[in-house]
């Protein structure tokens, strides 16, 4: 039977956030139906858009849900926080953090953080301001690799 999540989903009435530990195969189910009901742009997808990591976002958009899709040039851990560089300037260009208190949910995954430079990525969260554009990301769900690097 149906699951409501994929059906709400599926029928642009809902987004993923992503914001929460999931099975790998519902994880698949919620990423299809998302992909379907963007490419149909049905419900919220008439109107919602994916921000381009390149192109500078603007700060009223401080506080919302953005999608957020680039290509990671960088990738630095320190003690505290890793963090995924889309730009040259991490003091302008936007980031990607994960905290060192959530590295743990990443630990599971079939990828390393260092291993995501020069691949394309799609990420999912609250978007605030800090330098530049810039969102923190607790869990693996709000990360999909949509083109893993050459090599």
């Amino acid at each position: 039977g149906g699951w409501l999540q994929e059906e709400l989903i599926r029928n642009g009435l809902a987004l993923w956030s992503g914001a929460a530990l999931y099975p790998p195969s519902l994880r698949s189910r919620l990423l299809a139906a998302e992909k379907e009901a963007r490419e149909e742009r049905r419900g919220l997808w008439a109107r919602f858009r994916i921000f381009k990591a390149e192109k500078p976002i603007e700060k009223k958009f401080d506080g919302q849900f953005v999608l957020v899709e680039g290509h990671i040039l960088d990738v630095y851990r320190s003690a505290k926080v890793t963090y995924l560089n889309f730009g040259d300037d991490w003091r302008r260009d936007f980031t990607v953090a994960v905290s060192s208190r959530d590295r743990k949910n990443f630990a599971h995954e079939s990828w390393k953080f260092r291993n995501l430079v020069h691949s394309w990525v799609l990420v999912r969260g609250i978007l605030r301001f800090y330098n530049g554009p810039y969102l923190e990301i607790s869990f693996p769900e709000q990360l999909e690799i949509t083109r893993k690097a050459d090599g």
